[in-house]
């Protein structure tokens, strides 16, 4: 007859069960090892502008990387030209906001309040929703008020 023993912790008792308990409450402690540890998250990376264009995308990927060099630098006509781009190559709904943001910098309203309008219809579930809506009606009460 042969006997099974545990060979995670060499305890010499019988090996661990196959399956995790369905709840572990604080009166039952595991004899054996726990399962390895979640690895831990990587700190978010916080920008002023939007980067969300998937990495295989080489070309998607440069254009924005110019796109965002050119926002930063001021140069907001080149940035449009390069997220356009991108946006060709990789259509994320975030590209259309960036395009909007050039564009309101630039001062041209109508086009930014185009883009603005166009990146909530592309996601109707956006976090920033709120934010680019009041934007929106800021930039229709300027455009309406008497001059």
């Amino acid at each position: 007859m042969i006997a099974l023993t545990c060979l995670t912790c060499a305890c010499g008792g019988p090996p661990p069960p196959l399956a995790k308990p369905a709840v572990i409450t604080d009166t039952m402690r595991p004899r054996h090892p726990p399962y390895p540890p979640p690895r831990p998250a990587l700190a978010p990376v916080t920008l002023d502008f939007v980067v969300l264009v998937d990495p295989r995308d080489f070309e998607a990927k440069q254009h924005f990387e110019r796109g965002e060099a050119h926002f930063r630098a001021g140069d907001f006509a080149a940035a449009v030209q390069e997220l356009i781009r991108s946006y060709e190559r990789a259509p994320e709904p975030e590209l259309i906001l960036d395009i909007a943001l050039c564009k309101d910098r630039m001062g041209d309203y109508r086009d930014a309040t185009y883009f603005y309008l166009r990146y909530l219809k592309l996601w109707p579930d956006a976090y920033d929703r709120d934010q680019v809506q009041r934007r929106i009606d800021e930039l229709n009460a300027w455009r309406d008020a008497p001059q």
